[in-house]
């Protein structure tokens, strides 16, 4: 996204990048000079020739719960590994 203000919606996600620096939160406010984020109590006021990048934060429910069963399969694997294992480890027939 470029750093055109026309595209920007108060009360949307937003990352900004300033440098090697990442600004993740809603935006509050903007105008020509700079724009203003808020992430839980913490507004951080940006100037916008510092911004390298704006990206807009979407929420994408089938990537939030592709990554959620993945984890559980892994734990589930692990915790049934651990309890039961089928793999005899340790000593090797000679």
């Amino acid at each position: 996204m470029k750093k055109n203000s026309d595209n920007l919606k108060v009360g949307e996600k937003y990352k900004v990048q300033v440098g090697s620096k990442n600004y993740i939160g809603n935006l509050v406010s903007f105008n020509d000079s700079e724009i203003k984020i808020k992430k839980g109590k913490i507004e951080n006021e940006i100037k916008i020739l510092e911004i390298n990048k704006i990206k807009n934060r979407k929420f994408i429910i089938l990537k939030t719960l592709g990554y959620s069963t993945g984890i559980l399969v892994v734990i589930i694997a692990v915790f049934s590994v651990r309890n039961n294992p089928s793999i005899p480890v340790g000593n090797s027939p000679n």
